[in-house]
């Protein structure tokens, strides 16, 4: 058992959610699993290539938050710990609030672009592709504003400590696609595009929408039920204050992965999205491993830090990093196996180059160290140095890709490689700046 610490709530809190998420993750990457090979079987893969790249942008529009889901995350831990039930309902309709009037705008701004833009050219779909893409995209887009609005309450659900309830949902909307998408492909065999838009994205909001009000009508957290006579424009500026620097994060972030499937497609093909995807999904088990154990900490480090429990945060960080040891071992295992297991898993449909599995591999790997250090940084909310690391390495992001893949001729392993070193900056700056928190040590940039 990770954690011993059985006289703290916190601590058994945390055993609840991780053998919880343990259970529904495994459920959850089954599904994901299945899903992969079903639907590249009903649209071949180039054009799972393209609804990859179709997904990724219309995800950018993610960004538009300004940050405010992270801050409503540290804030609303805060006020829960503090037990101010006025303050906390406060931030969830303020939050909300915000939130619909950014879809709003976001709405009314991408339909119109949706019959102006290209997409033929801009997705590199045949140029004998005769569906209407546009009424595609802003289905798609109508879809993505729905779900900005009603996933705040996975932000609600890991701010009360309760992660399992995030990917309880996640799962459960996963399966019904599935179930969709099986059930679905041998109806829908004209417009696939549209059908696999639906497929995908209804779902998943349709289980937000039930989780919502669970949360919401029933239960210990019912007073947090977003109503517009609390929103408050202070609480605004409070979470604006700590949602800004996440929202550069995020900015960064979006260009350096969320672009990813778009440049791949851009400087290669749509079969490298693919590969590239592939590759991610399989090697990805290693980080939802390490995601099972940091995903409830995030909160748990802001209370604890509020609350001045030095000690219970140094303990925790010192047992994920044995746990971290213990994946870069069976990571190792999984690059042996992989040519056999693709084969497998995929059929011989699709070969992935060994070069590209063992760089995912070490990406992954900087990634799950970084989720040690990251989510007891993004806990205390003092994110300036990832955020600077941030800005530098996403300047050079697509210069550098465009360099490694392309003139230097390492292909989508490039991508990969480039963003396995921008990590290994990142994790390597963030434990060092962690250990000077934790020994009160941390002066300028490294506490701020």
């Amino acid at each position: 058992m990770l954690f011993r610490l059985k006289t703290s709530e916190r601590s058994s809190n945390i055993i609840k959610n991780v053998a919880y998420i343990t259970v529904i993750k495994g459920m959850s990457l089954a599904v994901s699993f299945m899903i992969i090979p079903i639907t590249i079987d009903y649209v071949s893969k180039s054009t799972y290539g393209i609804w990859l790249t179709m997904f990724s942008i219309v995800n950018w529009l993610g960004m538009f938050d300004i940050g405010l889901g992270n801050g409503l995350r540290n804030k609303l831990s805060e006020a829960i710990a503090q037990k101010n039930k006025k303050s906390a309902t406060e931030y969830v309709s303020t939050a909300y609030f915000a939130i619909i009037a950014i879809a709003v705008v976001l709405l009314c701004i991408s339909i119109p672009l949706c019959s102006i833009i290209d997409w033929i050219s801009l997705l590199k779909l045949p140029d004998d592709y005769h569906y209407d893409i546009s009424l595609t995209m802003a289905t798609l887009f109508c879809f993505f504003c729905l779900r900005f609005v009603v996933q705040l309450v996975s932000i609600i659900y890991y701010a009360v400590q309760k992660s399992f309830m995030v990917e309880l949902c996640n799962m459960c909307g996963n399966l019904l696609s599935l179930f969709v998408v099986y059930c679905g492909r041998n109806y829908f065999t004209e417009d696939k595009l549209l059908f696999l838009v639906c497929a995908l994205c209804v779902p998943p909001i349709i289980m937000m929408v039930f989780f919502s009000i669970r949360l919401y009508c029933f239960g210990a957290y019912s007073y947090l039920r977003p109503r517009y006579s609390m929103v408050r424009t202070s609480k605004m500026s409070s979470l604006m204050s700590l949602g800004v620097k996440f929202f550069i994060l995020q900015i960064c972030s979006l260009i350096t992965y969320s672009m990813t499937n778009f440049l791949i497609l851009q400087f290669l093909n749509p079969d490298d999205v693919t590969y590239y995807n592939v590759a991610y999904k399989y090697f990805s088990a290693l980080l939802i491993l390490n995601n099972i154990f940091c995903m409830p900490l995030w909160s748990a480090f802001t209370e604890a830090y509020a609350l001045k429990d030095y000690p219970w945060i140094a303990n925790c960080i010192r047992k994920l990093t044995r746990l971290f040891i213990i994946i870069c071992a069976a990571g190792l295992l999984m690059f042996a196996i992989s040519p056999t297991f693709y084969r497998i898993w995929l059929q011989n449909k699709i070969e992935i180059p060994v070069s590209l599995s063992l760089m995912t591999l070490l990406f992954i790997l900087t990634c799950c160290f970084n989720g040690i250090v990251i989510s007891f940084i993004n806990g205390v909310g003092k994110v300036r140095l990832q955020t600077l690391i941030a800005i530098l390495t996403t300047l050079i992001y697509i210069p550098a890709c465009k360099l490694l893949a392309v003139k230097l001729e390492f292909g989508v392993t490039g991508f990969v490689g480039y963003m396995f070193a921008i990590n290994l900056i990142s994790a390597v700056c963030s434990a060092i700046q962690t250990r000077k928190i934790l020994k009160n040590k941390a002066h300028g940039i490294w506490n701020a």
